[in-house]
């Protein structure tokens, strides 16, 4: 069982995390020069940021779409294209909510993980 310092340290990052939201939306074509294994190694889970940190781009047409910056403190900033989509907004709108909901999810981890804490 970790002990409280180890559960604090954690919740102290989880809060970090939770200060902000941003979601940012691209539309574009990515040509892919040299394409690598996507295999994990040791069993490992994939990591998706690493495939695309090793690929190599022989050429990029990307647009922002969307970006949706929320702060905890309730000050949001957000930018559409002028010739955004109507479907393009739907996804950006679509991926806002999935991150909301994310968000909600870890807060509730978050109580959950301070209720056990404080009952010790």
């Amino acid at each position: 069982m970790a002990s409280f310092k180890e559960t604090f340290a954690k919740i102290e990052a989880a809060i970090g995390d939770l200060t902000s939201l941003e979601v940012t939306t691209y539309k574009g074509t990515i040509n892919i020069k040299k394409t690598i294994d996507a295999k994990p190694a040791d069993n490992k889970e994939l990591d998706f940021s690493d495939i695309l940190k090793q690929l190599t781009v022989d050429g990029a047409d990307i647009q922002l779409v969307a970006s949706t910056l929320s702060r905890l403190d309730g000050d949001t900033t957000a930018f559409i294209d002028k010739n955004a989509s109507a479907a393009e907004l739907t996804a950006h709108a679509q991926l806002l909510d999935s991150a909301n909901a994310k968000r909600n999810a870890l807060i509730q981890v978050i109580e959950a993980a301070v209720s056990g804490v404080v009952k010790r």
